[in-house]
């Protein structure tokens, strides 16, 4: 096992942990001792999102998608990155290219439902949400989200019924 290889098998601490910056530091190692091995760009890129760094998060997310194109964890991870900067379009390519390679993610569709909502594709998020629930019907998130596309699109009455299914699969939510 390489050095990068061990290195990514550690325990992390969390952010604003002191340990941190050494985390990053034995992070940064990894990458340099086995710069194609996709695992430790992808702990690397996870390390710097809860810090803060987003655009070096993206671009070691897009090291380990060119090192593992199938990489499921690094798609998701970018994809969500992407969206919570409002880049909605890149983030449903990603996403569109995650349920391309990984047909029953379930949260893939999910994701890429709420992108197109935020972009005012109500329609189209219902389906990607209808897509997630076929894939994991006790989904309650995209039980939810569909709610929220369905009471966009003005039909309150399936919305409701929605959050009721949403609600019974989890209390928590609202």
């Amino acid at each position: 096992m390489t050095l990068g290889a061990r290195i990514c098998r550690l325990d992390w601490s969390l952010p604003g942990d002191a340990n941190t910056e050494a985390a990053l530091g034995q992070l940064h190692e990894a990458v340099l001792s086995d710069p194609d091995l996709a695992e430790a760009h992808y702990n690397l890129a996870l390390m710097l999102s809860t810090t803060g760094n987003i655009e070096e998060a993206e671009n070691e997310l897009n090291e380990a998608v060119s090192i593992s194109p199938d990489s499921f964890d690094a798609r998701m991870l970018l994809g969500n990155l992407l969206a919570q900067q409002n880049h909605v379009d890149q983030a449903a390519a990603v996403y569109r290219e995650v349920i391309r390679r990984s047909p029953q993610s379930a949260e893939a569709y999910n994701n890429l439902g709420l992108v197109l909502l935020q972009s005012g594709k109500f329609s189209e998020a219902k389906s990607k949400f209808e897509g997630a629930i076929l894939r994991k019907r006790n989904y309650p998130a995209a039980h939810y989200n569909r709610g929220l596309a369905l009471l966009k699109s003005g039909d309150s009455a399936a919305a409701r019924a929605e959050f009721e299914i949403a609600h019974r699969l989890d209390p928590q939510i609202p």
